[in-house]
């Protein structure tokens, strides 16, 4: 039945192809009834055949790219969650950092102005006990004189070697004083300051870092040095080691009247300048002021002479008169014998002990003048010293500062590569869950065939 049909069916499908209509008596009847029958199992039978084809032909690929979806899904999703964490971990880190080099950035700005005062307090008691043992020393400056023991000769020329000498003595005795006065109390001061500074630096850095403090603290040996220059500053000097009686009259009066007051009744000095009248030249300006000296000078010394002798006659007449000549004549004998005794014993060593005298007296005069010079100097080079030494320890601080925002840097870029990872992951995922939605609904039409 099904064949006749079919060859009904097809009789008549290529009468229609032909383009001439299909006779229905021809087909017999029932023809219509037969043929949506026939169509009706041949649209059946299409769909079988096209079902089974497709699950043939796709149901293993399906099934593949099914799990290789699913696969694909799970490594995205752990590639999310561990680049989550390490975005977090990484993000934590940096924050970390940031507050650190905050930190840093904080105390070393507080250490600066800590250290800064301290050494200011260091400095000012380092200024004080130098200038303590420099005027120490130069009340003691006879003994460091009296310890040179060179040759004395009054000839100009070799006391003028002597003189250098005992300058070159002088400023070598007075620095190793000084030096052993001052210096293990200023080092140790200094060594203690730098510790401290090297503690609270030390505290800044990481461990990796600490290391290198003490290689930049004990660099190099550090020493005090005392500039006095004695040769500068007495250069001046000029001694006076001529014989000069002790009761003589110019020597009384300089010890009662005082220098000043002796040389103004000797020379006739005044407080008042001339005017001169009419303009006069230079030269002979200086010629006229020399003559009028020297007129002073012979005129006041003519003067003093004869008052001093007429005052010692009429002394000596009331003497005589008094106590008679035998009394005046002992007192001019041991008036004589004086003289004669500090004339012989003005020897050379005589001369050196009052050339030592007027050095000592000239030189701690100069030396005074010299106390805050160089206990400034002194403070100046502690001040370098411990200002260098914090330079140091803060260059440290300033590389590992440098290392932390390299760091911070690369953390920085690791967040943001894993940020784009992430971002990346979880668009992949998401595809990868469109897929397996897709597998899903082409497997549940097509590749589900009913029994």
């Amino acid at each position: 039945m099904r064949v006749c049909r079919a060859t009904q069916v097809l009789f008549a499908r290529m009468k229609q192809k032909q383009g001439l209509p299909a006779h229905q008596a021809a087909l017999g009847e029932g023809f219509s009834t037969r043929m949506a029958e026939f169509q009706n199992f041949e649209r059946k039978f299409e769909e079988c055949l096209s079902k089974s084809a497709v699950k043939t032909k796709f149901g293993q690929h399906t099934e593949r790219a099914k799990n290789i979806s699913v696969e694909l899904k799970a490594v995205l999703d752990q590639v999310l969650i561990r680049g989550m964490k390490n975005k977090a971990d990484r993000s934590q880190q940096r924050d970390e950092e940031r507050d650190r080099l905050d930190y840093v950035a904080k105390q070393l700005a507080l250490l600066e102005v800590e250290t800064k005062e301290q050494i200011h307090r260091m400095v000012e008691e380092v200024e004080r006990k130098v200038a303590h043992a420099l005027n120490e020393e130069i009340r003691c400056l006879s003994i460091v004189v009296d310890e040179f023991d060179r040759p004395f000769h009054p000839d100009a020329l070799l006391l003028n070697v002597y003189k250098k000498e005992l300058h070159s003595h002088v400023e070598n005795g007075l620095g190793k004083n000084l030096q052993t006065r001052c210096n293990t109390t200023l080092l140790n001061c200094v060594e203690r300051t730098s510790d401290e500074m090297k503690g609270k630096i030390a505290a800044l850095l990481p461990m990796e870092s600490k290391a290198h403090v003490s290689s930049v603290v004990s660099r190099r040996e550090f020493g005090i040095h005392y500039s006095l220059d004695c040769s500068n500053s007495c250069a001046e000097f000029r001694e006076d080691i001529e014989f000069k009686f002790s009761f003589g009259i110019i020597t009384l009066m300089r010890r009662f009247l005082g220098t000043a007051k002796t040389k103004s009744t000797l020379f006739g000095y005044s407080n008042r300048i001339p005017v001169p009248m009419t303009p006069m030249t230079p030269s002979n300006e200086m010629a006229d002021k020399e003559e009028e000296l020297m007129l002073n000078v012979i005129s006041n010394v003519a003067s003093i002479t004869s008052k001093s002798v007429v005052a010692v006659v009429i002394v000596m007449g009331m003497f005589w008169r008094a106590v008679g000549w035998r009394l005046i004549a002992i007192g001019g004998s041991v008036y004589g014998a004086l003289y004669l005794y500090e004339r012989v014993t003005w020897t050379n060593k005589a001369r050196e002990r009052s050339f030592k005298q007027q050095y000592v007296d000239y030189a701690s005069r100069k030396l005074r003048l010299l106390v805050d010079l160089t206990s400034s100097s002194c403070s100046h080079q502690v001040r370098q010293e411990l200002i260098s030494t914090f330079s140091r320890l803060c260059h440290l601080v300033d590389e590992s500062k440098g290392e932390l925002q390299d760091h911070i840097l690369d953390l920085e870029k690791d967040v943001s590569r894993l940020e784009e990872v992430s971002s990346k992951a979880k668009t992949l995922r998401n595809k990868a869950g469109w897929i397996d939605n897709e597998l899903e609904i082409f497997m549940r039409n097509y590749l589900m065939l009913d029994d």
